[in-house]
């Protein structure tokens, strides 16, 4: 398995570094929470389960330090999972 970095700087973005493409992949990460696997762009189509992202989330256009990437609606959405996987702890978070 490959390992993935999350970073932050002082005004908070947040980026995720994937080393699986040369040179290594850096994408901007709003959430501020990452697992190792899968790549992150699977991860975000697999939180699409549990909840629906903001059209900004969705555009790119999200500014910095927005607290809310989601809209609240979560009717006919799963339920997250309760167990302490990664894949269970990610979505929680």
């Amino acid at each position: 398995s490959e390992q993935h970095f999350v970073l932050s700087d002082p005004t908070g973005r947040c980026v995720v570094i994937e080393p699986s493409e040369h040179p290594l992949k850096l994408i901007d990460n709003p959430l501020g929470i990452m697992t190792n696997m899968p790549k992150f762009d699977h991860q975000l189509e697999r939180l699409q389960d549990y909840l629906d992202f903001t059209p900004d989330f969705l555009n790119g256009t999200l500014a910095p330090n927005t607290f809310h990437v989601t809209t609240g609606k979560l009717s006919g959405k799963k339920t997250p999972p309760g167990a302490y996987t990664p894949k269970g702890r990610y979505v929680r978070a």
